[in-house]
């Protein structure tokens, strides 16, 4: 039987040593591709050549232009120069202006908007207030509701066979 706690394989400087030669080399780049076995690469960049090992690596970002007319494919890459076309953006009309002689509209508002509030003040601020007032904005609610339904078109156009959404 042997003892568990001998451990088979390397012994432990040479574990540590591996490891100190893995995190010396962690930044530096491969020299060989996976398709060019046993050759070696050339340069990274036109910036200069790539740190021999035990050379700390530079703070040179290697950089990759395309040649001129050359197309470069990617998954977001539309196949065209994205850099020399303008971009279009969609600037939306100005709003038009709330309908001043228009008093069906300000009705619905003030119904859908100051019937509940109306009610919510009873509620939070005048705990003992009449049932007259309960009724009021209630009353309110249900007008500009009422109002706003009536507002309605009676049907669609029938001679628009489009029945996708209206914009």
């Amino acid at each position: 039987m042997s003892d568990p706690t001998s451990r088979e394989g390397p012994s432990e400087p040479d574990v540590d040593a591996r490891f100190a030669d893995i995190v010396a080399r962690f930044h530096e780049q491969p020299d060989e591709q996976p398709g060019d076995r046993g050759q070696p690469r050339g340069p990274a960049s036109p910036e200069g050549p790539e740190p021999q090992p035990g050379q700390a690596p530079t703070d040179q970002v290697p950089t990759w232009t395309p040649a001129p007319g050359e197309v470069v494919f990617s998954w977001r890459a539309s196949g065209t120069d994205s850099a020399t076309e303008p971009e279009e953006h969609f600037v939306p009309p100005p709003p038009a202006p709330l309908p001043a002689g228009d008093l069906q509209f300000w009705a619905i508002l003030i119904g859908l908007v100051g019937g509940p509030l109306l009610l919510l003040w009873q509620m939070v601020f005048v705990r003992d207030a009449t049932s007259w007032w309960l009724l009021v904005a209630v009353a309110m609610t249900a007008g500009g509701f009422g109002l706003l339904v009536a507002r309605l078109p009676a049907r669609r156009d029938e001679d628009d066979d489009d029945n996708g959404a209206r914009v």
